[in-house]
């Protein structure tokens, strides 16, 4: 509005002025209205005046501070420690800031050449950039990308560039703002990461670093390759995440011991489990990792896996010994026949000493016995097949003779040629009596020289044909002496082995020619009556009780009467082949020994009572589930603090008929060998939930606590064990949160995923799962966390010498540590001395269950002792 006052009152000055100038070119007077207006028009032209005064002022500052912004901006887009440009839409140079100069062209100070930029870029950088540009045209409004650039000194650098997309207004020719960040650096670092982490990686050695806590830090491939899991599973996870956990324990110590020190140590360390292929040996070099302060930060380790260097030392080891051990002459000879090396053994069978036969040829050995042709197609069947074997007849350093079995092989390079031969020679005078020797005892024993069990079983054998031929009865008698260990024990084997070389003559002297007597082994005596009946064979074995008994002479023992029990089977009645016979027989003397010894019995059926036992078990333990004969007991669970009850574990008794309390030894592996183990622990399962409601409803027992019944793997996989399990919970009024599944760590230690989904289920139904003995075998931290569990029982093996195994109290302390790292609770098993509940307490363990506090007890009397008088209060 003021500017349009303004404007009005100029052009009504312009028009005074311009009418007082007509009227003053002329002579006439000016007008009235005219002369009236001039004095205002000139208070109004100095009012202007001063106003264009004012406005040039504002313009100079206006146009002083364009100057001063200009300058700012120039010298801070010169100062950018970057190399900056503003780019047209064509990647033209517009402008450009001094580190762009000194970086393209240092020795002219002037702008850039507009295509000096792309100029210098590669040409398919070149082209990556024009790309940018036109994306950063259609509205993105900031653009990055990688680029090759070389510089006025010829240098290539890896830079990124940062595409800015500028205002319409900010520039007519300027399209986009461009800076330039060089990663030259930052790239040689990376590919000397990668070139460092390929080093790593192309070392079969197993290389990691941890921090002192264990935790790893860098691991490389052959590591993963062998755990088989991704570097992220690894990065981070101490050791008994992904290894067993008995190998961590160890592995752990010896890299505390470095963080302590501070110093490099080089171990020998096992590593086991299937992801290993069994047990491997580690030869481990351990060294701390220090800071630029000097300060340990965590440990590396180069492991070189020598399981097979180990056992080839070993081999080694076993080669060298059986070379200087062997009874057999060994002689290794060059390729030229030269001897270099023999054995204590070809000293001893041919006499020369190794000194005097080393550097000469094997012809020395030759006795003339065998000619030169011989010896001609010897080394031409053993340079065409590489092996020869036969009789050869060498000469010994006194000028004998003696007779060799010669096995020659060659020995070849690792490129297959013959650059020795081996010679293994055996005397063959001692192997031809060994092999009369060894004919002799196969049929004979050493001791009695009676027939030895081999034989005796060949005769009883050919008898049983000529009897089944004949139809003609036999009978087998089994003699074992009366105390003879005693004699043994007392007066020496020496006294035992007189005895029964006299029970031997004594045997053969009461018997017929037709007969056999054999020794069985120890004091066993087998005697074969043929073509003999029932009633002979009777009074044949009175005959040799009378025989035997009578008084004999030994060593500090001269008055000495053997006593016998004697067996006696017939053919065909007891038996039809040699086996049946010689068992039927065997049943008798021990019947004889049952009632008193010194006697004989004949074999009937009802003597084999020991072979019944086990379908005596099994028919009566099927007999028990179903009439009430198998009763329950009760362990009690305790605070190991203040032994405040926390529950009870449910183990099964057989009251059986005749044989008293059976304990779950005497028939619980007769009920898993015959299949009723399943059965069993479905009775016991089913009386513990009767049980529990019962309690519940008496109100005996409290929500707090928890009954623990043990199953098996196998009986989780019944059918509808989930659904039927629901059912008797529900029909029986007892919440799942009062019961526990105790189930062996060796069952679960590879679960299938129906097993791991039942078992969650049960988790998810209320049930607590325990793991029972836990630490009896190799289990990981990554096997523990899959399977959903609330509970682990540390194994009574452990708890029992703790106090003086530290193996034991490391593997109670690792349990215990590792169970509360993953919210477990740790229950001890085997608690017997205060001295065990106060370590176990110090170790985290709160509780336990053991002698200490109380044994299994009946029903009764863990009602009476710990639930009737208010103890679930």
């Amino acid at each position: 509005m003021y500017a349009d006052n303004r404007h009005q009152r100029m052009q009504h000055l312009r028009e005074l002025a311009e009418q007082a100038m007509r009227q003053g070119s002329s002579d006439s007077m000016p007008a009235p209205e005219v002369v009236h207006d001039l004095p205002r028009a000139l208070e109004d032209l100095r009012i202007h005046q001063i106003e264009l005064e004012l406005q040039n002022d504002e313009l100079q500052r206006a146009q002083q501070q364009a100057l001063l912004a200009s300058t700012r901006y120039q010298m801070m887009f010169d100062h950018l420690p970057a190399p900056a440009f503003l780019l047209d839409a064509q990647g033209r140079v517009q402008a450009d800031n001094q580190v762009a100069r000194d970086w393209l062209c240092p020795n002219d100070r002037a702008r850039l050449s507009p295509f000096r930029l792309t100029k210098a870029l590669q040409r398919e950088d070149r082209q990556k950039l024009l790309r940018t540009l036109a994306d950063s045209s259609s509205g993105q409004s900031e653009q990055v990308c990688g680029a090759r650039l070389t510089d006025a000194q010829g240098v290539q650098r890896w830079v990124d560039l940062h595409l800015m997309r500028l205002p319409a207004d900010f520039h007519a020719d300027a399209h986009c703002t461009l800076l330039v960040r060089d990663r030259t650096t930052e790239a040689a670092r990376q590919s000397e990461r990668k070139l460092f982490q390929s080093l790593l990686d192309g070392s079969a050695d197993l290389i990691t670093a941890s921090d002192p806590q264990g935790r790893v830090l860098l691991a490389n491939q052959a590591l993963l390759q062998m755990l088989n899991l991704p570097l992220d599973k690894v990065l981070g996870q101490r050791r008994e995440y992904f290894m067993p956990l008995r190998d961590a324990i160890l592995h752990e110590g010896e890299h505390q011991q470095v963080v302590r020190s501070g110093t490099a140590v080089t171990v020998t360390e096992q590593w086991h489990g299937n992801n290993v292929g069994g047990v491997r040996q580690f030869m481990t070099q351990k060294f701390p990792l220090r800071n630029d302060q000097g300060q340990t930060v965590g440990v590396g380790c180069i492991g070189r896996d020598v399981t097979e260097q180990i056992m080839t030392q070993k081999l080694q080891r076993i080669s060298e010994t059986v070379f200087q051990s062997a009874s057999e002459a060994i002689i290794v000879a060059d390729i030229d026949g030269i001897i270099v090396r023999v054995n204590p053994a070809f000293e001893k069978m041919s006499g020369f000493s190794a000194a005097s036969v080393l550097g000469r040829s094997t012809r020395i050995l030759r006795s003339g016995r065998q000619d030169q042709h011989f010896y001609t197609q010897l080394w031409e069947h053993l340079r065409a097949c590489g092996h020869w074997e036969g009789e050869l007849v060498n000469r010994s350093a006194d000028g004998g003779y003696y007779t060799v079995w010669s096995s020659i092989s060659a020995i070849y390079s690792a490129h297959g040629e013959v650059h020795g031969y081996i010679a293994v020679q055996t005397n063959l005078t001692p192997l031809r009596q060994a092999q009369t020797e060894l004919v002799r005892m196969a049929s004979f024993d050493t001791l009695t020289g009676l027939p030895n069990r081999a034989l005796l079983l060949d005769r009883l054998g050919n008898l049983l044909s000529i009897s089944e031929r004949q139809q003609s009865p036999f009978g087998v008698l089994f003699v074992d002496l009366d105390h003879f260990k005693e004699v043994n024990d007392t007066m020496g084997h020496q006294v035992g082995d007189e005895l029964l070389q006299l029970i031997a003559r004594r045997l053969q002297a009461a018997l017929r020619k037709q007969d056999t007597v054999g020794r069985m082994g120890g004091d066993e005596f087998v005697v074969l009556l043929p073509a003999t009946d029932a009633s002979a064979c009777q009074a044949v074995a009175q005959k040799i009780r009378t025989a035997l008994q009578q008084p004999l002479a030994l060593t500090n023992l001269p008055h000495y009467r053997p006593q016998a029990s004697l067996g006696l089977a017939m053919y065909p009645g007891d038996g039809q082949s040699a086996e049946i016979l010689l068992r039927n027989a065997d049943t008798a003397m021990y019947a004889a020994k049952a009632h008193g010894r010194n006697c004989a019995e004949a074999y009937s059926a009802a003597m084999s009572a020991q072979s019944a036992n086990f379908i005596a078990v099994q028919s009566g333990l099927a007999h028990a589930i179903d009439h009430g004969e198998l009763c329950l007991y009760f362990q009690p669970r305790f605070k190991l603090a203040d032994h405040a009850l926390e529950g009870a574990e449910v183990l099964v008794r057989w009251q059986r008929p005749g044989h008293g309390l059976l304990g779950p030894a005497d028939f619980l592996a007769v009920a898993e060998k015959s299949g009723l183990l399943q059965a069993v622990d479905a009775w016991v399962l089913q009386q513990a939930m009767q049980t529990l409601g019962r309690w519940r409803a008496q109100g005996w027992w409290a929500d707090r606590w928890r009954l623990s019944v043990n199953l098996t793997a196998i009986d989780l996989q019944q059918e509808n064990f989930l659904p039927q399990l629901r059912g008797q919970l529900q029909s029986l009024s007892v919440p799942a949160e009062l019961l526990e599944f105790e189930l062996n760590e060796g069952a679960l230690i590879r679960p299938t995923s129906a097993m791991l989904e039942l078992l969650r289920d049960l988790r998810q139904l209320g049930l607590a799962l325990s793991i029972d003995d836990f630490g009896t075998g190799y289990s990981s931290l990554a096997y523990l966390k899959q399977l959903p569990v609330s509970e682990i029982k540390i194994d009574r093996s452990f708890v029992a010498d703790m106090l003086d195994n530290e193996n034991n109290q490391a593997v109670v302390e690792a349990i215990i540590s590792v169970a509360h790292k993953l919210g477990l609770v740790v229950v001890a098993e085997g608690v017997e001395t205060a001295n065990q509940s106060a370590a176990l307490q110090r170790l985290g363990c709160a509780s336990g269950q053991g002698f200490l506090l109380s044994p299994a007890v009946s029903m009764e009397q863990f009602e009476r002792d710990f639930l009737r008088h208010g103890a679930a209060a």
